[in-house]
């Protein structure tokens, strides 16, 4: 037999039950043969599996990090856009003609219908004393609350 394959052996001093005190005995430490070799390469797959769950656990929450914060940042990017866009058409309304009161009663308006919807979705379509301020800005436009034809 090869000394991979043998038996170990080793000398510490072991007692045994039904030993004398203090004697020395000869112990095999593993089971002999091809045994020990199936139980180290079990060990060594169950090792290496358990390893490889690992870094698959952790690649698999890098990925999702990663996922989140270029969402974060796709949402941050279309909010600038959404901004400018916003911002451009509140120049075009004051370039048709619309009074700045007009303006600032809209802006109200929408941010109070925002505020008051109860899951914060803009498609709720109560009204509410916001549009009294649209009606009082939009007569402002036409000077003293006439019909100005």
């Amino acid at each position: 037999m090869c000394r991979v394959h043998a038996p170990r052996t080793c000398s510490i001093p072991v007692r045994l039950v039904g030993d004398r005190i203090g004697s020395n005995r000869k112990v095999t430490t593993m089971a002999t043969g091809t045994s020990h070799s199936n139980f180290v390469r079990d060990t060594k797959r169950a090792v290496t599996r358990r390893v490889r769950e690992l870094r698959e656990q952790e690649q698999s929450a890098l990925e999702e990090y990663a996922a989140a914060l270029i969402g974060v940042q796709m949402a941050a990017h279309a909010l600038t856009l959404a901004r400018q866009r916003c911002e451009q058409a509140k120049q075009a309304a004051r370039k048709a003609g619309n009074p700045a009161a007009l303006i600032r009663a809209t802006e109200r308006m929408v941010n109070d219908q925002l505020s008051n919807a109860p899951d914060s979705s803009p498609s709720d379509d109560s009204h509410t004393g916001d549009s009294d301020a649209l009606a009082v800005a939009e007569e402002g436009r036409h000077g003293d609350g006439e019909d100005g034809r």
